[in-house]
């Protein structure tokens, strides 16, 4: 076993130690700050992508939905039907999320269009580069 001899300081230097840690300078990073165009921008790309989804999964969310009124018949249904309904629920349940998410997003979205909308580059302005 190895002994680990401890060094006393004295206080006079033990006001002035610096720990190793705190000798080196920090470096902060600064949080990037976005101009309230480029949040408008962001939120506006965002809610596109989200309405392409939501579209994208309507098609399917809509047949898996008819499919789950055989559920409350008194119709049979075959083994590869209820398979089939098992793994539309998942796709169902991704509609259902996508499409909460695309709400939110169009309410976040809607104070950037106004904001886009009172920018400096005005429709004359657009107009005036084609």
């Amino acid at each position: 076993m190895v002994a680990i001899q401890e060094r006393r300081v004295p206080k006079s230097e033990a006001i002035f130690a610096v720990p190793a840690a705190e000798a080196a300078p920090k470096r902060r990073q600064r949080p990037v700050h976005e101009n309230s165009t480029e949040k408008a921008i962001k939120e506006i790309k965002q809610l596109v992508t989200l309405k392409l989804d939501v579209q994208r999964l309507r098609e399917q969310a809509t047949a898996v939905r008819q499919g789950l009124g055989v559920l409350f018949s008194d119709e049979d249904i075959t083994a590869e039907q209820a398979e089939q309904l098992l793994a539309g629920i998942e796709t169902l349940a991704e509609y259902v999320r996508l499409k909460r998410q695309y709400r939110e997003a169009r309410e976040r979205a809607r104070p950037a269009l106004a904001l886009l909308d009172e920018s400096e580059v005005g429709e004359d302005e657009i107009l005036e580069f084609n």
